[in-house]
């Protein structure tokens, strides 16, 4: 019994070394992608991370996102200023006619000031999540660059329904298996 311990012991603060003798075969990888190279060219002009990852595609996808994003931030910013520089008249004389005198009472003239001052803060949101992300994906993209999407990988999903418990009817599912080839 005492010999089981102190073999026990005298295992637990041996150490194991592994050897590798053959260097990876690196001939099939890709050219690597620094993914911080990609995520600060994305930051410092948007659409260059995704040039640099050779991800062409994406670039009008995201210049026309940037290209809505700044047409209704300034088409609010406009109406913004209208409505407020009424607001602001009506207030400072009340015998001043603007074009919706008659037509828009001072609190239907405020609801529409604040709703286009609400639409273009929430469009500058967008517009700075839109970056944030073209950043991420810039960024993630490098690092899947050599991400093996071969025929050789496969997910095969099949119904599945399970018999029925005590109580309980059918249960319907999915199965999903994945295949190396």
């Amino acid at each position: 019994m005492l010999l089981i311990l102190v073999l026990m012991t005298a295992g637990s603060y041996a150490q194991d070394s592994v050897s590798v003798t053959k260097k990876p075969d690196t001939s099939s990888v890709k050219s690597v992608h620094n993914p911080i190279k990609a995520a600060w060219l994305a930051a410092v002009l948007p659409g260059a991370g995704q040039i640099y990852n050779k991800k062409f595609w994406k670039l009008p996808i995201l210049y026309g996102a940037a290209g809505a994003c700044g047409f209704f931030i300034i088409n609010n910013h406009r109406e913004y200023v209208v409505y407020r520089d009424i607001l602001r008249n009506r207030k400072a004389d009340t015998t001043f006619r603007d074009q919706f005198f008659g037509l828009y009472s001072n609190d239907q003239v405020r609801i529409l000031r604040d709703f286009y001052l609400r639409n273009r803060d929430f469009t500058v949101i967008l517009s700075v999540l839109l970056y944030i992300v073209q950043i991420v994906d810039a960024h993630v993209d490098a690092h899947l660059i050599t991400f093996d999407v071969s025929e050789k990988l496969t997910i095969i999903s099949t119904p599945y329904l399970s018999p029925p418990a005590p109580g309980m009817g059918l249960n319907a599912g999915l199965t999903l298996s994945l295949h190396f080839r």
